[in-house]
Formats: C-alpha cells, structure tokens, sequence
C-alpha cells in the first residue's frame, strides 16, 4: 500500500535563532517524499536570508502553489488579491522532498498563517512543525505509517521531550496511546503537542481548520473540534518531538496572558461537546472553564462555572482524580508561573 500524500506545514516569525535546527530536523527525515510548506509571516530577524540561502542551496525547479489569505488581510495588505510576494518557491530536494516558500509581506497572525496554509495542502495528510521545535529523523515515517495501517484514526500525536534554549533536554512527558483516554486527559491538559502532531487534511478541515478567533491557542481549539465531529485520536508511545522551552516563546509572554486565559475558556466549554467525555472529565473541562475565567478577573462567573462543575457529580468531586489534578496544576501555574 502507497504511504498516504504529506505535507509537513510551518509557519515563522522571527525564528531565528532555532529555525535552522527545525528546518534540519524536517530535511532530514527517514521519509523524503513530502512537501515541505513553510510561511514567513513577515519576519524582521534573519529568517527570510536563512530561508532564502536554503532554497538556493537545495536548487530545482520554480514553480507555484496556491495561497488564499483572509479578506481582512486581503483588503489591507493586497490590492490585486493575494498578498503581494517574491513569487512562491517550491524547490526539489532528492530524492522527493519538496521545498515550497513563501514570503508574507506582512503579519497575518499565527493562527491566520496556518490557515492559509492548511488552504494550500493539496496531501492526504499534515504535519505540523513549529519552527523553534525539533523531532526525530524517523517521526514523519512512523506517523504516516500509522495513520495508513488505522484509517479510523485522524488525528496522531506523540510523547515529547521538553528541551531548552541550548537544545538539551530537561523533561519528558508521556501521554495515552488509545482514544478514550486521550479524549479524556483534554481537558485536564493538552496531550497534542503542535511538533509532534499529524492528522488527516479533510478531517481538518470539515472542523472548520484554524479558528482565526483563537490568536493563541488554535492547535487545541482544532484539535476539540476534531473531536467534537467525531474524528478518533491516537499517540504514538515513543518521543517523536522536541518542545522547545525559552523566553521569547508565545507561552511566557505575559502580554498574552488575558488571550490566553480567553482563550482557554472557551476552549474548555466547547470541550463539553465531545462525544462520549466521561462524567469525571466533563467536571473537569468545567473546573477548566471556571480557572480559566478567574485568571481573567471575572470572578463572579468564575464562582458560577465552579458550581457548575460542583453540580456535575456532586459526590464525584472531592475524589475525581482529573479535578485533583487540574487543581494541582493551576496552583502550579500561580505559584511558579508555568505554563499547563
């Protein structure tokens, strides 16, 4: 059986210093027929001469692919339809892997970038890479492996390793492997690391892709919806991915912290929605919700959704280990200012 179609998708802004690491660890997969889809979102550090000099080193043929932006950004950014650019840049690399680039004259967001991408995939299936991130040379191979021997599943993550601003590894974390229990962890915490995600593009896209009104947490705002449609996860139990940990990341920008919270709220009720939650995650995706609006200084509705969770399984509550857990690490998260 043919490996399904892939693309493995990036988007960047400013990603240098760590880009180069990133964009190693793709090119240098055990699996080679892939594309290779990688967004500038109008970076001002040394990103686009990086991309730029790797295109040229990889050489090949000029071509285009097809590149749909918002109409907002449309309108602000592109008088003649799409976002004005050097010409897109898909470069061929033996012995399949596709190089395509693109420039973005201006800030479209991260979760606007990705959708524009996901638009563009014309594969069965997407990678997604963060560019500060690294994986393991045969994580492509293996995922799409799977994804081809269990076509019920559309969505496949993995174990990570957490990695610091030098690349040594500081941590691991370990997730389920089968469905019920991945469905079951998301509300207590996000079992889908971005780098270490792949997943079916139509079923990406029948949830509605990338929510442009999640500016911060849009993988897991996909990832609920997939699962609210009814797609099957799965994880694979090795590490596959590097999550890597520094200062100049989204997750400890404390200038995001209110979109964070909003958007974790929302998040967390529309997690209500997943088909077969259990009681004891159902409890906990509202102790989520009402964290969540407490860190926003709405703590009216915070004590509302509280009594919510309370109501959900009275007798559940004091011995509902998701709860215990969520609570442990909201205390965490004020005590030490750590991202969950």
């Amino acid at each position: 059986m043919p490996a399904p179609s892939l693309t493995v998708l990036m988007t960047v802004r400013n990603g240098m210093p760590y880009l180069e690491e990133a964009v190693r660890c793709i090119l240098g997969q055990t699996r080679q027929d892939f594309t290779f889809l990688i967004l500038n979102n109008a970076s001002t550090d040394g990103t686009r001469a990086f991309l730029d000099a790797t295109a040229a080193a990889l050489g090949g043929k000029l071509s285009d692919f097809p590149l749909r932006a918002e109409p907002g950004y449309e309108a602000e950014h592109d008088r003649g339809g799409v976002p004005p650019a050097a010409p897109p840049r898909p470069l061929r690399a033996e012995p399949g892997c596709v190089l395509a680039l693109r420039h973005l004259p201006a800030d479209a967001g991260r979760t606007g970038a990705l959708q524009m991408g996901l638009d563009a995939v014309d594969t069965d299936l997407v990678a997604v890479m963060d560019a500060d991130d690294l994986c393991r040379p045969e994580r492509l191979e293996r995922q799409s492996g799977f994804l081809a021997a269990h076509p019920e599943t559309d969505l496949l993550g993995s174990d990570v390793e957490y990695v610091d601003a030098s690349g040594n590894c500081t941590a691991r974390d370990r997730f389920p492997t089968t469905h019920e229990e991945l469905r079951d962890t998301l509300p207590l915490r996000n079992p889908f690391a971005n780098s270490a995600c792949m997943f079916r593009t139509a079923a990406a896209r029948a949830a509605g892709g990338y929510d442009r009104s999640f500016p911060y947490a849009q993988d897991l705002a996909l990832w609920t919806a997939m699962l609210r449609r009814g797609s099957r996860a799965a994880s694979i139990g090795d590490v596959l991915a590097g999550i890597r940990m520094h200062a100049g990341q989204a997750t400890q920008d404390a200038a995001l912290a209110g979109a964070r919270a909003w958007d974790d709220y929302r998040i967390a009720e529309s997690m209500l929605g997943i088909p077969g939650l259990s009681t004891a995650a159902r409890q906990a995706a509202l102790a989520r919700a009402a964290c969540a609006l407490f860190r926003m200084g709405e703590r009216g509705s915070a004590v509302n959704a509280a009594l919510r969770a309370l109501r959900a399984a009275p007798l559940l509550c004091f011995r509902n280990p998701l709860l215990l857990r969520r609570a442990g690490l909201e205390l965490r998260r004020r005590i030490c200012g750590k991202r969950v």
